[in-house]
């Protein structure tokens, strides 16, 4: 399994599987697939072909941040403020030079203000999606996108995303991949 790119450099395996699945049920899907994770990965659909994706590692950059740096006491919280979330994407958008200040800004924002770590973490949120729409903006600006993977992300995703994409569907990666196994061996037999 698997698909690899060799102009941009670019590998996937296992999300083609969801894809196939939300393509048995919508064989005409003309638009942008977005698999938010670990690796995010934004792909381009036009009759039934992938046309061409980009990997993004939001959700390792983030792990990476909340636990290896200065940010690991200003991060620790299970919950997000969307307000936060959209307000830091919007900071990004505007600003993507200033990530690193912006990063330190968080800590320093909790030491003075002691807000609460839902800030912190909405923020860092907000500002590793703003880099990753930014990098991404072919595959969903005024085209029709569909969220793929586990209810918290694309939840997160469609809150971030309404407004900016021409349309947003959203779909569990469960039943994208069982979908796909069951379109696989549809083709395949």
């Amino acid at each position: 399994s698997g698909i690899s790119q060799i102009s941009k450099p670019d590998v996937m395996r296992g999300e083609e599987t969801q894809i196939a699945g939300f393509l048995y049920d919508n064989p005409n899907f003309t638009g942008s697939i977005c698999l938010p994770g670990t690796h995010s990965k934004w792909v381009k659909i036009d009759n039934e072909n992938i046309i061409k994706f980009k990997t993004f590692m939001t959700g390792e950059l983030f792990e990476i941040i909340s636990k290896n740096s200065v940010l690991i006491h200003s991060v620790t919280s299970n919950k997000i403020s969307k307000i936060e979330l959209k307000n830091s994407l919007n900071e990004i958008f505007q600003n993507p030079e200033g990530f690193g200040n912006a990063l330190f800004q968080l800590r320093a924002d909790d030491l003075i203000n002691s807000r609460g770590t839902h800030i912190g973490k909405s923020k860092l949120s907000g500002y590793l999606l703003g880099l990753e729409l930014l990098g991404s903006v072919e595959f969903w600006k005024n085209n029709d996108i569909v969220i793929i993977g586990n209810s918290n992300l694309i939840e997160l995703y469609g809150y971030v995303l309404d407004k900016k994409a021409k349309s947003v569907k959203k779909a569990l990666s469960e039943e994208m991949i069982l979908k796909g196994l069951k379109n696989f061996k549809k083709n395949f037999q």
